[in-house]
């Protein structure tokens, strides 16, 4: 069978669809991928993009390569539902071709997917889709598949979640053979570049997370496998086999790094993380980037095997530095386990890169939650990274419940998508880069960027000082300078210097000077 999986995701190396791809070549099947990443190969995601159709001759691009096949599969976050309902509605109009969506959103909330597309996948999907697929190759009746949600008429046949599938050895690599690969890059649907891929290759050990956060999608895939074992892992040889192997294949992308994408690798036990680490220097010997901590899970022990293995990079989620508003998330642990935590890291700060994420823009936090968090980022040791995030209540989770209940959101998620706010941000901008312009954001940036005295950054967040405007003008030239530290660390990397460089002199031919001033005053991850 032909069959076309489609990605809007703006993470190009995305393991998921890759390993689908993997198992679908391997019945025989003629499979083309198609990634349509939002950046369109820029810096910055522009303010709406997420409600905002692809251009017409996106779209005409996106047909003429998938026009014959007989299974078109798309993969659907949350963020992305508006610009995929606008695409699939282009698809169906113009092919014959079977639409399945698949992913997050529609194991989430099934029931509103099947108001655009007649097929959904829940759960997994390499088991379910292959069988799927060759039900269907045989002409045979596929309304029974497990994991499927199917609109047949006037009816929805609604079928049982398989398990979750334990041996993960089983599961192919993924599929980086970049026949009839295709990315949507400036504007235009061509065959994948190197440029799209970066030098990163992402891929994972571990599946599944018990952690029960409110903010989270794992709280309902949790709910929706509960009794099974969540936390899955391959073992070491599986992931070193899979490394060794891009390694060998090197010679198109060029890897320079190995990034882990699980949600919490640093849990699984220490022998399985010594004999990976022994494993990964002698074999694979790439700098290693590990994410997935927390506080629970950090030990001087694991971070020194792993440091020692060529991790240099790594992050860890604090979301917040008031118990109560972590308490409201479902974060475990105390500020005492936290600070704890980035003191271990922080003994290997000559070698390792360190990332804590923070949640902000929440309307159920006050202004004495904020200021309490800001004072736990006082005593975090430098050096350090703050990934600030909007709250975003994606739907199916608690939070959302919680915003529709108390009248922030409709209920009604592709509404509220296109048309509402929460915590006072549009729901329509990327949630990695829309974080409000506010006192408080900028100040989590100024702390990290400067080695300000603690006196100073004490007199900063002095809720009397604020409400005098006392803080006002260190505050404005402090801000102000984060754009010329940022260009100074610029011009230190020739190659992202000339990369910046570039992309100001096209903005500044657009026109769009707003985008050169948020380029030039926002840090570019590291990440």
């Amino acid at each position: 069978m032909k069959i076309a999986l489609i990605s809007p995701n703006s993470l190009v190396s995305n393991p998921s669809i890759r390993a689908l791809s993997a198992i679908l070549k391997n019945d025989g099947h003629d499979v083309t991928m198609i990634h349509l990443p939002k950046e369109n190969g820029r810096e910055l995601i522009e303010p709406g993009a997420f409600i905002t159709p692809y251009p017409a001759e996106v779209v005409d691009d996106v047909i003429s390569i998938i026009k014959d096949s007989d299974i078109i599969g798309i993969t659907v976050m949350s963020q992305f539902l508006a610009v995929v309902v606008d695409l699939t509605k282009e698809i169906r109009k113009k092919t014959k071709s079977i639409v399945i969506w698949g992913g997050v959103h529609p194991t989430m909330e099934p029931a509103s997917c099947l108001d655009y597309v007649d097929c959904i996948c829940m759960g997994e999907g390499e088991e379910a889709l292959q069988e799927l697929a060759c039900l269907m190759e045989s002409s045979k009746s596929y309304y029974s598949t497990r994991n499927f949600w199917f609109r047949k008429g006037d009816q929805i046949v609604k079928n049982h979640l398989r398990p979750y599938i334990q041996d993960l050895d089983k599961l192919f690599f993924q599929d980086y053979s970049f026949e009839d690969h295709y990315i949507l890059w400036n504007n235009k649907v061509q065959p994948m570049i190197k440029e799209a891929i970066g030098v990163t290759y992402n891929t994972y050990m571990t599946r599944g997370c018990p952690n029960r956060c409110a903010f989270c999608c794992n709280e309902v895939f949790n709910n929706k496998y509960k009794g099974q074992n969540i936390f899955r892992k391959r073992s070491v040889d599986s992931l070193i086999n899979e490394l060794k192997l891009i390694k060998k294949s090197n010679n198109f992308v060029g890897w320079k790094r190995i990034r882990l994408v699980d949600d919490l690798f640093p849990a699984l036990p220490l022998p399985t993380l010594k004999e990976f680490a022994e494993k990964y220097k002698k074999e694979i010997n790439l700098p290693l980037s590990v994410g997935g901590w927390t506080p629970q899970t950090v030990t001087d022990t694991k971070t020194k095997i792993l440091v020692d293995a060529g991790m240099d990079a790594t992050r860890m989620g604090i979301q917040h530095g008031s118990p109560k508003i972590r308490k409201l998330l479902s974060r475990v642990g105390s500020n005492e386990k936290i600070l704890e935590s980035v003191k271990i890291f922080n003994r290997y700060k000559d070698r390792l890169q360190m990332s804590y994420d923070l949640i902000t823009d929440n309307p159920y936090e006050t202004e004495a939650d904020t200021i309490e968090s800001l004072r736990l980022i006082l005593e975090i040791p430098r050096p350090y990274h703050i990934s600030i995030y909007s709250l975003i209540p994606f739907p199916g989770t608690p939070i959302y419940e919680w915003a529709v209940r108390d009248k922030y959101l409709s209920g009604d998620w592709l509404v509220d998508l296109k048309e509402n706010t929460f915590g006072g941000r549009a729901l329509s901008h990327e949630y990695k880069f829309a974080y409000q312009n506010t006192y408080y954001n900028n100040l989590y940036l100024i702390f990290q960027t400067y080695p300000l005295p603690k006196f100073l950054m004490k007199f900063m967040i002095n809720h009397l000082f604020i409400k005098c405007k006392i803080t006002y003008l260190p505050y404005f030239f402090l801000k102000a300078g984060i754009g010329i530290v940022r260009y100074v660390k610029l011009s230190k990397d020739p190659k992202q210097f000339k990369e910046f460089f570039r992309r100001g002199l096209q903005a500044l031919k657009q026109g769009d000077f707003e985008r050169i001033f948020r380029s030039l005053f926002r840090f570019k991850r590291s990440w």
